[in-house]
């Protein structure tokens, strides 16, 4: 083990934990060391481990944050949605709609065909029963044909007045006979034609009080423009309102982009915080984290004090490169890159007492000069000095606030020590004549000091300079954190006024969605007004149309003028009888012989006559057939071609909307005109684009609710393997400081025991008040009766006291590790009392020299009279001058009694 004289107090210096290190790597090899780092590794990972979770929840709260606040939009969105299926459904009915009116109409028809067949039939069956009589009529005439041949030649041989007068009367009954059909015929359609216009005249005045009721068109019309008008003016108002919201929504997704931006670089540097305040509780090993404590409490109390205070100060330094940060953590030690600054005494006690005392953490403090005329010049201007290699002085090697820079400097004479380069590191002996004490290249430190027996001699201390700690990774920039945190508090507070803009302008869409909507109903009430009234108009017109055809027909058809005619043709019958009875008087007795034939030729005539009455009703009859036949041909046209137009309305629906018979069942609820149907499209239509949802904002809702599911799982996932795994670590925690534990416990008996021999008091204490971490050896002494023990330190202790503890420590842990070759000890008794000296170099000869000890060597420029020198002690005088004093007082062959081995 080595410990030269210049150790001593950095043996002292050394943090608990650091000599815990030390001790456990001195008695169970790298291996128990390595065990140490690896539990410590482990539970800074599971630290970020819990840390990574703590960022993940608070992500999924803002996440959730994000989706309440559009939580109204998506809701308009799925009435959108709603809406737009609404009306394909309706799309959809349409061309069912137009299958089932043309289904109606094809069922009217064929209703009506029907109708008019059935007349047909009946009136052939009329036809056939009133064609039977007039088959037997011409049976008998013909009877009477055959049988009155004869008769006929008769009348013939009869004067031709006769023959005339009979053909006139046979004429004129005949003519009256076809005119008295004629008449009856004709008024018989005028009954019917005079019910029906009574029926329609009927119906025309209901349909005229309705008409009077009812408003007219034209205030439909302008009623309805207006609503029109008015919901136009609303849904430019929604689209106005969309637009602004989209604005709004993109300004808030770039404020969102900004904070995450910002939050992102302000987490990197404070993340190089905070790694650089975990390096100074690593080294400083309280067991209480005083270093990031009292960094938070002076973060979250600025307003309590009068001046600025600043620190940690490895926190307020800024350096160049890493020959700067290897410079700086040489020159200025861990205790004071710990320690807080500040500008007040008022402040000083104000830390301290929040600090110290009421939290109990260990906290240093700089104070700044208070004398403004002390000065950190340089010693020499560095161009005197640029020959030898050296650049420059170590107070540029670092950037600080002006308070800190001149509490380090006070502290630590950095503006006396100098940087170099190679060619320094080849002009020691130059530079040490310049009168420069230390200064430094890249690889090394070069310290030049004095003899401490004569100033003619020099020796110069080379130290590779160690590997930085605190500034190996770049530092954050004080201004420019703040700076970072302003922005981030104005893209919080942009989007905060944008969300509250968003709320409004939803609440006043989803209003405006309303009075569309409501707009939209008014107008559709008003639009089956106006078809009621329409109808009511055709409706009335048709009925004028009826009555005025039904006029023209009576205008055609005369009455009085048929009774004129039938009363003339009775008139005229009645005088050509009159003729005939007259030339029958005068024929008398000419037709005496054929009484008989005129008998018989009266009965031909009688039957020819009916014959012919019935022939003529029959060819009525037959035109009213043939007429029927007509119409039932023009409706079988008719049915077919709606039968047609049905098929191919059903096909056009099953192609363009193959639905089930039970979603075709819903349709019965929907309107059955289709023209309201398309005005109901249209009204929904409208308020589907009332109803402006900006897709992109659904998108992000959508993934935002993916990623709140996906950290929901993750959270929990992480949260039961951060459970395990603190559960191992906390088992194998517990074993190490057993085993670790039983090792102190040894040294910390033959600790107190070293002490007791000489007078005084010692502990070697284990505190474990946490994590690995926490773990530290703590040298406690007292050297007076009436003082309790207290923890070694290079502030509360001397020297001497120092190194009375060290060695004993030394001598403590000597029996634990009994491998090692051999000991040396370099100017052990340098500030140590003759008795302190007297009682450990007794110690060291008697552990040396006890049992199956290692070879020892002690080094020193001097010793005491009277050691008790035994025959295993050889001691070696070394001279290192070529002159030798004439007042050397001792012999030198008194120390070599003993034969060297």
């Amino acid at each position: 083990m080595f410990l030269p004289q210049d150790r001593v107090s950095e043996f002292a210096q050394q943090t608990p934990h650091g000599l815990l290190i030390n001790t456990i790597t001195s008695i169970g090899g790298s291996e128990m060391a390595k065990t140490l780092e690896d539990l410590k590794d482990e539970y800074r990972l599971l630290e970020e481990h819990e840390r990574k979770g703590k960022s993940d929840a608070e992500t999924l709260e803002s996440l959730r944050r994000k989706n309440k606040d559009l939580e109204s939009d998506v809701q308009l969105f799925h009435e959108r949605h709603a809406i737009l299926e609404k009306i394909k459904t309706y799309e959809q009915y349409k061309p069912w709609l137009k299958y089932s009116l043309a289904r109606d109409k094809a069922v009217e028809t064929k209703a009506e065909l029907d109708a008019v067949k059935g007349e047909l039939k009946e009136n052939d069956e009329e036809l056939k029963q009133a064609m039977a009589p007039t088959k037997q009529l011409e049976t008998q005439v013909k009877d009477h044909e055959a049988k009155f041949i004869l008769l006929e030649q008769t009348v013939k041989k009869n004067s031709s007045e006769l023959r005339v007068l009979a053909r006139k009367i046979e004429g004129s009954e005949t003519d009256y006979h076809d005119a008295e059909g004629d008449i009856k015929l004709e008024k018989k359609k005028a009954e019917t034609r005079a019910n029906k216009k009574a029926q329609v005249e009927a119906n025309l005045r209901n349909l005229v009080e309705e008409k009077t009721v009812a408003e007219p068109i034209e205030g439909f019309n302008e009623q309805i423009h207006e609503l029109i008008g008015q919901r136009q003016t609303i849904t430019d108002r929604i689209r106005e309102i969309s637009q602004r919201k989209h604005d709004l929504q993109i300004q808030i997704t770039e404020a969102d982009r900004r904070q995450k931006r910002l939050r992102s670089v302000l987490e990197s540097q404070a993340n190089a915080k905070q790694k650089l305040l975990q390096k100074l509780t690593e080294f400083r090993r309280d067991g209480n984290n005083a270093p990031i404590k009292s960094y938070e409490f002076v973060q979250a109390n600025k307003d309590r004090f009068r001046g600025s205070v600043f620190g940690p100060v490895a926190t307020e330094l800024k350096v160049g490169n890493e020959f700067h940060a290897k410079v700086l953590e040489t020159s200025v030690p861990p205790w004071a890159m710990a320690a807080f600054v500040v500008e007040t005494e008022e402040d000083r006690d104000l830390l301290l007492r929040e600090l110290k005392e009421r939290q109990g953490l260990r906290v240093d403090i700089l104070s700044i000069p208070k004398r403004s005329d002390i000065s950190f010049n340089n010693p020499k201007p560095i161009d005197e000095l640029k020959d030898f290699g050296l650049d420059s002085y170590a107070d540029t090697v670092f950037e600080a606030p002006v308070s800190v820079k001149r509490a380090i400097l006070a502290q630590f004479p950095l503006h006396s020590m100098l940087l170099g380069n190679q060619q320094a590191a080849m002009k020691v002996d130059e530079i040490s004549e310049q009168g420069v004490k230390l200064f430094f290249t890249p690889e090394s430190s070069y310290s030049v000091k004095r003899s401490k027996y004569g100033n003619r001699n020099r020796s110069t201390l080379i130290n590779p300079l160690k590997p930085a700690k605190f500034f190996a990774e770049s530092q954050e920039d004080r201004g420019e954190m703040e700076r970072l945190r302003r922005d981030i508090d104005d893209a919080v507070h942009q989007r905060e006024a944008a969300v509250a803009q968003m709320k409004e302008l939803s609440a006043e869409s989803a209003r405006c969605a309303r009075e569309g909507g409501s707009v939209g109903e008014s107008i559709e009430a008003l639009k089956r007004k106006r078809r009621a009234v329409q109808k009511l108009d055709d409706s009335i017109k048709a009925c004028k149309d009826s009555i005025a055809q039904y006029e023209d027909e009576e205008r055609n058809y005369n009455s009085r003028t048929a009774e004129s005619q039938s009363r003339k043709l009775v008139e005229m019958r009645s005088s050509f009888k009159d003729e005939i009875r007259k030339f029958l008087t005068k024929h008398e007795e000419q037709l005496s012989k054929l009484k008989e034939f005129d008998s018989r030729l009266a009965t031909y005539n009688t039957a020819l006559q009916e014959k012919r009455i019935k022939t003529r009703g029959l060819r009525s009859l037959e035109r009213s057939v043939d007429q029927l036949r007509k119409v039932v041909q023009d409706l079988t046209t008719a049915y077919r071609d709606s039968v047609k137009e049905m098929r191919a309305c059903k096909t056009r629906a099953e192609r363009e909307a193959n639905i089930d018979t039970e979603t075709r069942q819903t349709f019965a609820t929907l309107p059955q005109d289709l023209e309201e149907l398309e005005d109901l499209i249209e009204n929904e239509t409208a308020r589907a684009e009332a109803f402006v949802a900006n897709d992109m904002v659904i998108r992000d809702y959508e993934k935002r609710k993916t990623r709140i599911a996906e950290l929901e799982r993750r959270i929990g996932n992480d949260q039961a393997v951060s459970e395990r795994k603190k559960v191992e670590l906390d088992q194998r925690k517990d074993e190490f400081i057993v085993k670790v534990k039983s090792f102190v416990d040894d040294i910390s008996v033959k600790f107190a025991e070293l002490y007791k021999l000489i007078d005084c008091s010692g502990a070697v204490m284990l505190k474990d008040e946490g994590g690995v971490r926490d773990l530290e050896v703590d040298i406690r002494v007292s050297y007076r009766d009436k003082d309790d023990l207290t923890s070694l330190k290079a502030s509360v202790q001397s020297g001497g006291e120092q190194m009375m503890a060290t060695m004993m420590y030394i001598f403590a842990l000597q029996r634990l590790t009994p491998n090692a070759a051999f000991r040396i000890v370099d100017e052990m008794n340098q500030g140590v009392d003759q008795r302190n000296e007297r009682a450990l170099m007794g110690m060291m000869i008697d552990h040396a020299t006890t049992g199956e000890s290692q070879q020892t060597f002690i080094i020193t420029p001097k010793l005491l009279e009277g050691l008790p020198l035994g025959p295993k002690v050889i001691p070696h005088v070394l001279l290192n001058g070529d002159v030798q004093g004439e007042d050397v007082y001792w012999n030198p062959d008194g120390f070599a009694p003993t034969q060297v081995r």
